[in-house]
């Protein structure tokens, strides 16, 4: 397998991931992809037909344990280096973000002391975190995410994720590809940059270290510090920001922002111009480089996917919806009802699989509101780059680690 080395985690350690170890059936090598015009030559023919993966729990022993369950301590494992190399994957080239204020922890005793909102959050009180105790950033300037909407509107729609509380173990992503009919694109064309997901968990490894190295167009690695386990994990969605950056470049009108304050995709106009994925800060957006839904799910597959959300083509930007099919939803027995979608009647496809319930939607301008209490909390809350007035509706609540803080 192949191995690389990263920070977060202890010298003395190798974590193996299990699964994607197929031996039979249609994903058990990468004939199964039926790539456009079959193999080009006879290496790309044999590397088509080799299995894809392989089983680590093939080397336990057929063993339980006092419960029942897999022996999981029950072979020695030795390791060797091949000499071999591969091209890895990766979705994120380094875990240093560079002091940016994306991944925040406050220090549990600013908590305590109540020092922590006064000193180091700044006017409005959005957390810093200990990263920030000694008052080396400039304070942000506060903005109130519930005026980006219509006035006549009773909704603003946001989320609040706290990181505390994550786990980053991705149930999120995985929900949210199955809600949202996401193409998963295989390895090849990961590798390429052309990942689907409109949910992605960042990881970082401490505050990060601002002098920021490249090499040619890539992210240096050399910043990672094996070892140190500072690890930070960061949800990334589409922001839909009061002042969404993406929305003034698109020519033709496909991406707007609603009179409920969300930034909405209108497929049929979209054009593919890709200028809003270049203007977005966070880069959420998705370009449909394949007819993913010809090409991804082979015999019966395609009817499990969601009926309420359209299958996009080839040509066309996607990204976080904040599950709107879902609001309608609510919204449709609300009107029968005759009343407002009440506090949590809306729960998105990664909140209801996130499994530490770190993720919070619904109304901003409900003030007794799950989300409307947690985005204006004024020691933790705060918003990823806000600084460049993105108006983001997404509030993050900064982690509170148990042991010493990076600062």
């Amino acid at each position: 397998m192949p191995a690389f080395p990263r920070g977060g985690i202890r010298d003395d350690v190798i974590a193996v991931p299990i699964g994607q170890g197929h031996s039979v059936g249609h994903y058990a090598s990468r004939a199964g992809e039926e790539r456009p015009g079959g193999a080009r030559d006879a290496n790309e023919a044999l590397h088509a037909s080799a299995v894809r993966g392989a089983n680590v729990i093939a080397v336990l022993p057929a063993a339980t344990d006092e419960t029942g369950g897999r022996a999981w301590l029950a072979a020695n494992a030795s390791v060797r280096a091949t000499g071999a190399y591969q091209h890895l994957p990766a979705g994120q080239t380094t875990d240093n973000q560079r002091e940016r204020q994306l991944a925040e922890v406050v220090a549990l005793t600013a908590l305590s002391d109540g020092a922590h909102a006064g000193e180091a959050a700044g006017e409005n009180g959005a957390a810093h975190g200990a990263d920030h105790a000694e008052g080396h950033h400039d304070p942000v300037v506060p903005f109130d995410p519930r005026k980006d909407a219509g006035a006549a509107s009773p909704y603003r729609w946001g989320m609040s994720i706290d990181l505390d509380r994550c786990t980053g173990c991705s149930a999120c992503v995985a929900a949210c590809y199955t809600e949202n009919n996401i193409p998963i694109v295989g390895e090849e064309e990961f590798a390429r940059g052309r990942a689907m997901a409109w949910l992605r968990i960042e990881r970082y490894i401490g505050a990060g270290d601002s002098s920021h190295q490249t090499l040619g167009n890539r992210p240096a690695l050399d910043r990672e510090t094996l070892g140190d386990t500072d690890v930070r994990v960061l949800p990334m969605l589409c922001q839909h920001c009061g002042a969404a950056p993406c929305e003034p470049v698109c020519p033709v009108f496909a991406t707007y922002h609603n009179r409920e304050g969300m930034n909405g995709m209108v497929y049929n106009r979209c054009i593919g111009t890709r200028y809003c994925s270049n203007n977005c800060s966070y880069k959420v957006r998705r370009f449909n480089f394949w007819d993913y839904s010809n090409r991804n799910w082979p015999g019966q597959l395609g009817l499990m996917l969601n009926p309420d959300v359209t299958v996009r083509g080839k040509g066309v930007m996607e990204k976080c919806t904040f599950c709107v099919q879902r609001v309608e939803a609510a919204r449709q027995t609300a009107k029968d009802e005759g009343r407002d979608i009440r506090d949590g009647e809306v729960v998105t496809a990664c909140q209801q699989a996130c499994p530490t319930q770190a993720i919070h939607f619904g109304n901003l301008r409900d003030e007794s509101s799950a989300v409307s209490k947690q985005s204006q909390d004024p020691d933790r809350g705060y918003h990823a780059l806000h600084v460049l007035n993105t108006r983001p509706a997404t509030t993050y609540l900064a982690k509170v680690p148990r042991g010493p803080v990076e600062g």
